[in-house]
Formats: structure tokens, sequence, C-alpha cells
């Protein structure tokens, strides 16, 4: 049996087709939003309803709190992403082919991106990258707020993993946590 190799590029990644349970409920594909040369990138699990619909990563309810309190905080050098890149139906999370799919796509915008910081919103962003550089996830209570460095392709990275927005929706408590870990991520990207 022949292996194909997979071919990617980000000029492919609106018309992907790899995952096709994705690819046929979709509206179009998410790739991201935000500067060009930012000092972060946020990495979420995948897009949304309405993300969906407007083809920008963070614009339904949990963005709305991910994009104020960077406001508040006067963050600004931000890139907003996904691991996937198309909404999974139901809103439910990815399955691992999908993940492992997009996951070539990410490494190219992280790789064009050059951020110091990758800050993942959620458990399953986090569990990927970790993966992917070599180390273990341990449960998103543990690992949130805390530096790790990891290494992608050959890259140096800071990775700041933190709760998703979604978490502070239904579980208030949440709240201060995630804007106390938004302030130290601002600290660690200011030095």
């Amino acid at each position: 049996m022949v292996k194909l190799k997979i071919m990617y590029s980000m000029d492919k990644l609106p018309s992907c087709n790899f995952c096709q349970d994705l690819t046929k409920n979709r509206t179009q594909v998410v790739i991201g939003d935000g500067e060009l040369n930012p000092d972060i990138v946020f990495i979420g699990e995948a897009p949304g309803a309405q993300e969906d619909i407007q083809g920008k990563p963070f614009v339904g309810r949990s963005g709305t709190i991910l994009r104020n309190t960077l406001a508040e905080l006067n963050i600004n050098n931000y890139y907003i992403t996904n691991l996937v890149k198309c909404r999974p139906p139901g809103n439910r999370d990815p399955t691992e082919s999908e993940s492992k799919n997009c996951f070539p796509y990410l490494k190219l915008q992280l790789k064009k991106l050059n951020p110091k910081i990758i800050c993942t919103l959620g458990r399953h962003s986090t569990s990927k990258v970790l993966a992917a550089s070599g180390k273990e996830m341990k449960t998103i209570t543990d690992q949130r707020g805390s530096e790790v460095d990891i290494i992608i392709d050959g890259k140096k990275y800071i990775l700041f993993p933190m709760y998703h927005p979604a978490a502070t929706i239904y579980n208030q408590k949440l709240k201060k946590t995630f804007i106390s870990d938004l302030k130290k991520l601002s600290n660690i990207a200011s030095i």
C-alpha cells in the first residue's frame, strides 16, 4: 500500500476537504483574525455557529468575553485562531482525525506569524499543542496559568494554557481566574 503525502499550504486551506463531515456542514473555513506579527497567538478548539457564519474566530458569546477582556487589559498585539478550522456539527468536540488533519495548517500559521507566546484556550487545544511538542496534558485546571516551554517543528515557544472563555459563562467563579490569567499573560508578553 502506497501512502500519499498530503501537501498542506495556506492557499489550499479555504477549499480544504480532508474532513468530509466538516466539509459538508460548514459555511466556510474559519482561518483566523488579528495582527500578522503578534506577540501572542490564541488557539481555541473549533469555530462555533457565529464563527462559521462570519468567518472569524471568537465572535460569539465566548469571543465577546475574550475580546472585551483583552481590550480592558490593553492587550492588542495578538492573533486568534482555532485548532480545527471548520465547525463540527452540533458544536461537538473535534474528532482525533479532524484535529490531526488540521494541525499542519496550525503549524503553518505559527511559522508564518512567529509569536513569542501560544495561549491555548481550553483542554482540547492545550492537549493537542502539548502532544505536538512531545509533552503530556494533565488537566486544564492543573495546566492553566503556567508557562511551559515547548518546541514545535524546531521552533521554541512559550505555551500558556488557560480556561476557555466559554467556561466563564457556565461557571461564573472562573471569571476571576480567567482575568487573572490574562493579566499574567500580559506581563509575560511584555518581558
